[in-house]
Order: C-alpha cells, then sequence, then structure tokens
C-alpha cells in the first residue's frame, strides 16, 4: 500500500545525500529535490501512493525553508489535509488511512530516538539499526492495528521480523536500480548485482508467504476488543511526554507481543477443528472443508470476478488466512478473473480442476496456467473417478458437465461412515438423473445446491430415504412433497430451507 511511498523517499534521500558530496547548500539541495519528486510524480502518473509522499515531501521542504525547522507532525496533517481538500472522498480510502496512520507511528518513533545516544562503533551502529526496524514496524503496525482488524480481519505477525530485512534489500535495489537506469550502458556489471538481491528477495517472500500462520485471523470478538483497547492505550503512551522513554518503548513492544499471540493462538485452534461448512449467497455455492491442519474451498459456482469477493468473506468469516486446496468442479471462461482476485488476497497452494474434455476446456485451463504463474500455485488435474483428500476428507467428483453444455454438478465429500453429497439445480432435468437416486441414497447429508442457475421447472422427490441425517433446500426448483416432509421431521432429520447464513454440520 505504501511501496511507491517508501521508493520516493529512498530516492530522495539519495539524492539529497549525493547533492552534500558536491557541497550544494542545504536550501538549494531542498529545493532540487522537491523538483525531483515533482517529476517523479508526473514520471509514475501521479497515482495516488506517490502523490501522498510526495505532497509530505514537498510540504516538509516548504516548512524547512520558511520556518528553518523539520516538524514533521504539522508536515503529516496539511499533507493529508491537502489530500481530502482537493479530493474529500480521500478520507473513506483505506489506503491513506494506513498510510497516514503508519507514518505517524514511525515519526513518533523518531521524535523519541532522538533522546538515545547513537553509538559510534561499527557494532554498536548494526544492532541499533536492527532495533529500529524492528521498533518502526512495530509502532506502524500498531498505529494501523485497528484500521486492518476491522476492514481485513486479519494480522501479519512476521511483519516486524520481515522489515528488518526487506527495508535493506529494497533501499540496496533503489540505489543500484538509479545506478543501472543512469549509467547501465557505460556500466552492466551493476545489472549482475541487482539480479541477485532481487532473486534474495523474491525466494524470501516465497518462503515467507508459504507459512501458514504468517498472517492470522483477528476476526474473533475478544481480539477486536484487545486491538481497540490497545489502540487507545497506545496513543494515549505516544501522546503523553513521559520522561523515561525507554520504558515506554518497552511496555509498547511486550504489549504489543500479546496482543499479537491472541490471534495467532485463536486462528491454530480454529485450524485445528474438524469442519464441514456450506455457504450460499446469490450466486455463490460453496463448501468449506478444514481438517488436520489443511483447509479446501469448493467452489460449485457460476464463476465471475465478483464471487470471488463471496468466497474472501466466507474465509473472513470461518477466520481462514491460507487455501491448501482450492476444488473447482466445472470450466468456465470467467474462472480466470474470479482466481486472480482470490489469490492477491488468500495464498492458495493448489488449484484442483478436472482433466479438460474439449478444446475449449483446455483453452480456459491455459489461461489459468498463466493466470497462477506470479502466485507459487499449482493447478492439478484429477479424472472423474479420483479422490482428492483433505486431512481426514475425501472429495470425489459424481458429475460434472462440460463447458458448453448447462453447468451443472454433483460431488461427495466423506469422512469414515458419513458422506455430504451435493447436487446442484437443475440437474434432474438432464442425462445425469439416472444416477440421481444412487447420490441421494448413500447421503448422509444432503445440499441442493442454487449453483448460479435459476430453472423454473419445480421438482418434487417422490421418495424417502432413511439414513438422511439433514437436508438444505437451497434451489428454488427443488421441493420435498408434504409426505416426505413428514416423514424426514418423524426421524428427527434437519431441513433447512434458502439459508442466509454458513450452515456448519456437526458429526454427532
Amino acid at each position: 500500500l505504501a511501496l511507491s511511498g517508501m521508493h520516493l523517499a529512498i530516492l530522495s534521500l539519495g539524492i539529497d545525500k549525493s547533492l552534500l558530496l558536491f557541497g550544494v547548500k542545504k536550501n538549494r539541495r531542498i529545493g532540487l529535490t522537491a523538483i525531483f519528486v515533482l517529476l517523479y510524480m508526473a514520471l509514475t502518473g501521479f497515482s495516488i501512493s506517490v502523490v501522498r509522499a510526495g505532497v509530505m515531501l514537498i510540504i516538509s521542504s516548504v516548512l524547512y525553508l520558511l520556518s528553518r525547522t523539520n516538524d514533521l507532525l504539522t508536515s503529516l496533517a496539511l499533507a493529508v489535509t491537502i489530500i481530502c481538500f482537493v479530493t474529500p472522498y480521500a478520507i473513506f480510502d483505506i489506503s491513506l488511512q494506513l498510510s497516514a496512520l503508519a507514518t505517524f507511528g514511525i515519526i513518533v518513533l523518531s521524535e523519541m530516538k532522538d533522546k538515545f545516544i547513537a553509538p559510534k562503533d561499527l557494532k554498536g551502529r548494526i544492532k541499533s539499526y536492527l532495533v529500529l526496524a524492528f521498533l518502526a514496524s512495530v509502532f506502524a503496525i500498531s498505529a494501523t492495528m485497528l484500521v486492518t482488524t476491522i476492514n481485513f480481519g486479519g494480522l501479519s505477525i512476521l511483519a516486524p521480523f520481515a522489515t528488518i530485512i526487506f527495508s535493506l534489500l529494497a533501499e540496496a535495489v533503489m540505489y543500484l536500480g538509479c545506478l543501472l537506469l543512469i549509467f547501465g550502458w557505460i556500466l552492466p556489471p551493476i545489472g549482475w548485482i541487482l539480479s541477485p538481491v532481487c532473486w534474495v528477495m523474491s525466494k524470501f517472500a516465497g518462503i515467507l508467504s508459504s507459512i501458514k500462520l504468517a498472517y492470522v485471523s483477528s476476526n474473533f470478538d475478544f481480539v477486536v476488543i484487545t486491538v481497540v483497547l490497545y489502540t487507545i492505550a497506545f496513543f494515549i503512551f505516544v501522546i503523553i511526554k513521559l520522561k523515561e522513554p525507554s520504558k515506554v518503548l518497552k511496555i509498547i513492544v511486550l504489549t504489543f507481543c500479546i496482543v499479537t499471540l491472541l490471534p495467532t493462538v485463536a486462528t491454530a485452534g480454529v485450524s485445528n477443528k474438524e469442519t464441514v461448512a456450506y455457504y450460499s449467497d446469490a450466486k455463490a455455492d460453496e463448501i468449506l472443508i478444514r481438517s488436520k491442519n489443511e483447509v479446501c474451498l469448493i467452489n460449485s459456482s457460476q464463476y465471475d470476478k465478483n464471487l470471488a469477493y463471496t468466497s474472501l468473506d466466507l474465509l473472513e468469516d470461518a477466520n481462514v488466512t491460507y487455501l491448501d486446496k482450492y476444488y473447482l468442479t466445472h470450466y468456465s471462461w470467467s474462472i480466470d478473473d474470479e482466481l486472480e482476485v482470490l489469490l492477491y488476497n488468500v495464498p492458495v497452494d493448489e488449484v484442483y480442476l478436472p482433466v479438460p474434455r474439449n478444446d475449449d476446456e483446455k483453452t480456459i485451463l491455459k489461461i489459468l496456467y498463466k493466470t497462477v504463474e506470479n502466485h507459487r500455485t499449482s493447478i492439478i488435474l484429477f479424472e472423474p473417478e479420483e479422490a482428492v483428500t483433505v486431512g481426514k476428507y475425501r472429495i470425489n467428483l459424481l458429475y460434472s458437465a462440460p463447458y458448453g453444455e448447462t453447468s451443472m454438478n454433483a460431488f461427495v465429500v466423506t469422512k469414515d461412515d458419513v458422506s455430504y453429497t451435493y447436487i446442484s439445480s437443475g440437474l434432474l432435468a438432464e442425462k445425469a438423473q439416472d444416477n440421481l437416486k444412487e447420490y441421494i441414497s448413500k447421503a448422509d447429508y444432503l445440499i441442493l445446491g442454487e449453483h448460479g442457475k435459476k430453472y423454473k421447472d419445480k421438482v418434487y422427490f417422490d421418495e424417502c430415504y432413511g439414513n438422511l441425517k439433514g437436508i438444505i433446500l437451497n434451489s428454488q426448483n427443488f421441493f420435498l412433497k408434504q409426505n416426505n416432509m413428514q416423514f424426514y421431521i418423524d426421524i428427527d432429520c434437519d431441513i433447512i430451507t434458502h439459508p442466509k447464513e454458513i450452515i456448519y454440520f456437526r458429526t454427532k
């Protein structure tokens, strides 16, 4: 969210230092740096994050030239005021809120660290750099924690440590990149230095993102309350001028670690639970499976870009921050849009799809390979008879219409001797109806899903199956006759019609 602003700050600092080497006086350095900032803003197309950082740097420069003081808090407040004056709706922009609050936290830390004596030896300076990098991340996260908790429902527990490495590598890349841009045609070896640094950053990011608890859910009531109290306490601490800043730093870091530990423990506890949940909203028809620290989302919907946001809402409500498997029951030309949005928000290890059955599905698959190549995600193809294992559960695709036909499907999720069978709406009217009775007869829990289609032909079930423990009638064209309904009521079978919330199946 603030990467472009960080780039601009690093480049501005580099230009200032370069001008200093040539003996340029401070007033002129500040003026030339401000001109560079304007050029950089134009070069990047006046993107929001760059403009935000550029306005703040220019205001800081003007304030210094007029008053000979570096009042960063005034610069920040004035920059935000100007941005909101020009574009009033920006006050609701989450990226602006995060950038302003994170900058506020770092400014507060910079004012506190000025009271400490800087070490003169090399070892002391390195230690001081590492500590300050860690504290800068802690203060930035502390200032933004409430916003991220409310809007994203999650926290990164590795950010304070990752910042130490990435800030150093990013600074090296920026300086080397500028040298390569200016002198690359003369000094090609710079590119040889830059490539390994970028490779290290990419690999390190890949390792961190593969850790399941790198990003934990904060979507728990007690965690939200704790974050609210911590945020209030944090701002009280930084506003009150205390005589011993070292003690304040220790209290903030200790409290930060405790607050971060709470959602980590809560997320780990939820991950260990055995769960099968069904969710349906408009076009969405999805089943979430969690077993033995593995999480799988089965998508049996009409794919589109908006569906991804529905899936993300489901994962947030279920406190899921990482998907081991994403199971797709059929092909659609919209899968790549939906998948791209999902992958940008949630790490997904593997995407499962049926083996393509015609040329359209082969073409769609090629597009999907390009979609996942930058996300460290694998696509795994399976034959209809092959089972996909998620912890203690097995997923078997019973029926899936090839692309070009009416998209309908049926699949079963089994664990030991319990089975959850899903049948999409309209399936009774197609050729798969011959096997439908077999699908239902083996089910313990039956889900008659909508699948995003609005079928008008009403279908009534004439037969009763005594082993059903639960029925979800979500499709608007599936109905139970009165005598069938009474039969299931008598055998204590749960019947849910048109569910409006997540349905959690709990095996008795």
